[in-house]
């Protein structure tokens, strides 16, 4: 599984910090924005509209066009 990301590294955000739900022993949360890494599902934009590290990716990849 790991080469399958390696390979589509620009398909999926996955480089985000992340912290435990709590009561939860392996479901996680965007650090930033608290949705939880299954809603998420790799997708930038499933991230909340105001989550900064979502903002941060639309800002840079804005600046290199």
């Amino acid at each position: 599984m790991t080469n399958f990301y390696n390979i589509h590294k620009h398909r999926f955000y996955i480089d985000y910090p992340q912290e435990k739900l709590d009561g939860e022993l392996y479901k996680y949360k965007c650090a930033f924005c608290g949705i939880d890494t299954v809603t998420i599902d790799g997708m930038l934009e499933n991230h909340s509209p105001t989550c900064e590290y979502r903002l941060k990716k639309e800002n840079d990849a804005n600046s290199d066009t």
